[in-house]
């Protein structure tokens, strides 16, 4: 038998250990506990045998209209994939891979902004909307010390303002970063990420 507390320890782990990405692994946890919380007994429920569509019932009647229809669709889903996932894994721990997540059609820029703003007001998070990335170029560069290559993919599209901030990020990553080396540094501290 599983508990709700072994079910919601399986996320930090499988984060922890870097077999779903953070993000994921909190927005199922958070959102798988907030529909576990709303049952009555949720202390004693075994996430391995309990019913996932008459615990969403349960919450989708207590949540009420709270939530919107579009933000209970993503607890759903969450919910209902979080479930089966920690099953899977339970009966395959070593076997277990996490499965990725299937794109879904894209809404218009004011559907999404709206969307967000209505789940921001609803204390909801949700994942960051994917952009379309620009074709990308890889590079590999020795490096001088070791015998270590760096790959680094750039877009095609480059700018000199993105040039610029990268190599910022790559001093400020060196193990012997001093500001000193780069007074640019502390002059463009405080400016915009992007241009």
């Amino acid at each position: 038998m599983a508990t709700i507390a072994d079910f919601m320890a399986h996320w930090d782990d499988l984060a922890q250990r870097n077999l779903v990405a953070r993000s994921v692994a909190q927005a199922n946890r958070s959102t798988c506990w907030r529909v576990l919380k709303a049952q009555d007994n949720h202390e004693q429920l075994d996430p391995m045998t309990l019913d996932i569509e008459e615990v969403w019932h349960r919450f989708s009647e207590h949540a009420g209209s709270q939530l919107s229809e579009q933000t209970k669709e993503v607890y759903h889903r969450r919910f209902r994939q979080g479930i089966q996932q920690f099953r899977e894994y339970m009966a395959n721990p070593e076997g277990w891979r996490a499965k990725r997540a299937t794109r879904r059609g894209r809404k218009s820029s004011t559907q999404s902004a709206e969307s967000h703003r209505r789940n921001r007001q609803e204390g909801v998070s949700l994942p960051p909307v994917a952009r379309p990335v620009a074709q990308q170029q890889t590079y590999e560069f020795p490096l001088l010390v070791g015998d270590r290559t760096v790959k680094l993919g750039l877009p095609a599209d480059l700018k000199m303002s993105e040039v610029r901030r990268i190599v910022m990020i790559l001093q400020a990553l060196a193990v012997d970063f001093e500001v000193k080396d780069n007074p640019e540094a502390m002059t463009q501290r405080n400016a915009p990420l992007h241009e």
